[in-house]
């Protein structure tokens, strides 16, 4: 299952690589019209061994991709603003495998759990056999932010809720 907790790699509006951590509410994005974007998410209680460190140190706020994985960005940006948008992806995903990461089993065991209705953080960490403290310290360094958020987050991923997609105003 897929929530929308996810870091959020792409290629921007100046061919820049950027990271997007998990947001805690909406975010606006302006994009000129005829703007191609390409990007993937992770499943959630990734993002953390991915980046290297944990996923709370990017929460609502986006860099570029440069400051947190250093210069071996710059040959990717390069490859992926010349190429057609589905080998930007392909370039993307292959730079993603080759990071080598490997999450914490228990923490995408509890991630899941969480996303269930009607869970409850005591609930889920006893099932994985962490105390809540460790839970939320797993949870927060893996995803970005801790359990009830990512409850609360779960839920709404599952409620009927309109998304409006509107034009950049010029």
């Amino acid at each position: 299952m897929l929530l929308t907790v996810h870091i959020i790699a792409g290629v921007g509006l100046l061919g820049e690589l950027t990271i997007a951590g998990a947001d805690t509410g909406p975010r606006v994005v302006a994009l000129p019209a005829g703007t191609r974007t390409c990007g993937i998410r992770l499943r959630p209680g990734t993002a953390g061994a991915l980046l290297g460190f944990p996923a709370s140190e990017l929460c609502d706020s986006q860099v570029g991709a440069e400051s947190v994985w250093g210069e071996r960005v710059a040959g990717l940006e390069e490859a992926m603003a010349d190429a057609t948008p589905a080998r930007r992806l392909d370039l993307l995903i292959d730079a993603v495998a080759r990071r080598g990461a490997s999450p914490d089993a228990a923490v995408v065991a509890a991630v899941s759990r969480l996303a269930a209705p009607g869970a409850s953080v005591a609930g889920v960490a006893a099932d994985v056999g962490y105390s809540e403290p460790q839970l939320r310290r797993r949870v927060l360094a893996a995803v970005g932010y801790g359990p009830k958020m990512l409850v609360r987050v779960a839920q709404g991923s599952r409620s009927s809720c309109p998304i409006s997609i509107r034009p950049a105003s010029s």
